[in-house]
């Protein structure tokens, strides 16, 4: 499985949140209250969905709630770096209200579990 966070991010982050079936975590989105990814403001920093979970709505759920718990701190906008096509997909989905005040870029990056090994393979040699 692929990792959830890579250390090098989690210190940035102060939010949590996760998705549970029968009283498994399925699923969890980390934010970022001071913004990272070259942004000041409230960010989505990572979200993950298992596989056998994925294509269910779960992503986006978690997506809706952090961005309400982030909004609904007093910030007047958030923002997304999208890394996946899931992820493109569920900013997309967003109702009006939520998307009008999300700023994003688009990086994509290959969503299998090849790329993730080769990921943290080559992590620290550049």
């Amino acid at each position: 499985m692929p990792p959830f966070i890579d250390w090098g991010r989690l210190h940035d982050c102060d939010g949590f949140s996760v998705a549970e079936y029968q009283g498994e975590v399925v699923g969890a989105i980390a934010t970022s209250s001071k913004g990272m990814d070259g942004s000041t403001l409230p960010t989505i920093a990572n979200v993950y969905v298992l596989r056998d979970f994925r294509r269910k709505g779960v992503g986006f759920r978690l997506l809706l709630d952090a961005m309400n718990r982030l909004l609904a701190a007093g910030s007047r906008k958030a923002f997304c770096k999208a890394i996946t096509k899931a992820m493109m997909k569920n900013l997309e989905k967003l109702p009006p209200h939520l998307k009008e005040r999300l700023e994003y870029t688009v990086d994509l990056h290959d969503d299998g579990p090849e790329a993730w090994q080769s990921r943290e393979e080559t992590k620290g040699a550049d």
